[in-house]
């Protein structure tokens, strides 16, 4: 029933924002975020996506009320569904007192809830242990053909092989994986590689847009398709996409285009540009 709920609620702000309703929208927000949700509805209902018109609206009190629901939501993804249990905030605020006076049984916040197979290097253990927390965001599913850390050992291992003795490299590769991993809007990405369909050592020789959602990559065909007609009219053939995340401003904002810098057979090298801090970088 809390599923409904959220569900309404939601439609109820969306339809009151339409209506230049603030008071309204701001009402039905604060009483979203009041409610239980689960990891599972937010990605099944794309509850994330929905928030972003709002938020993106002109009026602030709409914007700031969406805004702190979409927090309380990316907390949620974030530990994995972990808070399928969790009380809404103004119940687990009734109970913090009766709750403090028992022996606390939670991991502190900065626990991880997988472990992995450490290697006795740091960076790479490290490494190893923020990708398989990637992988277990949606959870273990029976019939899966690897568990969140063996795949993370699978994968860090061969990024090691690959480019272990290329800092850089290895640093915009891992963090093309853990930004799809990590896309509660891309969840398949994760399925894939835990029911086997991705085989987890090549995971590091996709492309980032192989990666990718479908919905992503939609977006980023119909990119290349523009920038191929402006390109025959004589145009620059950069395109713009939020495929990729600057390193330094963290902004999605960037354009790009591949060129074949090696053999034929090798795949294209693709040239990034932050249009936000104007950081460049190249990835195969």
């Amino acid at each position: 029933m809390s599923g409904e709920t959220v569900l309404k609620l939601l439609s109820s702000a969306e339809s009151a924002a339409a209506a230049n309703e603030t008071s309204r929208a701001v009402d039905a927000l604060k009483a979203l975020k009041a409610e239980h949700v689960t990891f599972a509805l937010i990605i099944e209902k794309a509850l994330g996506k929905r928030l972003k018109p709002l938020i993106k609206g002109t009026d602030q009190d709409v914007a700031n009320a969406a805004k702190a629901v979409q927090k309380l939501w990316k907390d949620i993804v974030v530990a994995g569904g972990d808070k399928n249990a969790q009380a809404p905030p103004k119940v687990a605020a009734a109970v913090a007192p009766a709750a403090e006076k028992a022996p606390s049984t939670t991991k502190p916040a900065s626990a991880s809830a997988t472990s992995i197979e450490t290697c006795g290097d740091a960076k790479r253990d490290k490494l190893r242990q923020l990708l398989a927390d990637k992988l277990n965001i949606g959870g273990a599913v029976e019939g899966d053909k690897y568990t969140a850390s063996e795949a993370a050992v699978i994968m860090e291992t061969k990024l090691n092989e690959l480019f272990g003795d290329k800092p850089k490299e290895l640093s915009t590769k891992f963090r093309a994986i853990s930004i799809n991993l990590g896309d509660f809007t891309n969840p398949d990405f994760r399925r894939k590689i835990l029911d086997g369909s991705y085989a987890p050592e090549d995971v590091p020789n996709m492309s980032a847009e192989n990666m990718a959602s479908n919905a992503r990559r939609n977006a980023n065909e119909k990119i290349r398709a523009d920038a191929l007609r402006e390109a025959e009219r004589g145009k620059t053939t950069a395109a713009s996409t939020d495929m990729f995340q600057c390193g330094k401003c963290k902004q999605r904002k960037c354009t790009y285009y591949q060129m074949q810098t090696r053999s034929a057979d090798e795949p294209m090298t693709t040239f990034v540009t932050c249009t936000n801090c104007n950081n460049r970088w190249k990835f195969c």
